[in-house]
């Protein structure tokens, strides 16, 4: 029974560790995408001012619909970094809590 809990605990300290690893890449990419959604929008602007005919038009309309597409994709973006950055403490936290309990149970055996 103590090895099967061991080996239990093992895989499962791996498993948290793998989905940790995998939600900071994921955080990584997310980062990424919105660091390209910014250039994207930088560039928009740049071809903006640089055409004088649609620039009037913009000013025209202050709020264009691409700005709010890509507002709109940086704050998913945020808000799906946040979520798997409290996952990923969620995770820490259990692996952290499991080694403390198999220590504390070693030492009553």
């Amino acid at each position: 029974l103590k090895g099967a809990w061991a080996k239990l605990t093992k895989e499962g300290e791996k498993t948290a560790v793998n989905v940790v690893a995998t939600g900071s890449s994921v955080e990584r990419e997310i980062e990424a995408v919105r660091a390209e959604v910014r250039r994207d929008i930088g560039k928009r602007q740049d071809d903006r001012d640089r055409d004088f005919h649609r620039s009037k038009r913009v000013r025209q309309c202050p709020v264009s619909e691409d700005t709010d597409k890509t507002g709109g994709m940086l704050d998913l973006l945020h808000d799906m970094k946040s979520t798997l950055s409290g996952q990923s403490r969620v995770l820490e936290t259990l692996v952290d809590a499991n080694k403390q309990f198999c220590q504390s149970k070693d030492l009553l055996a």
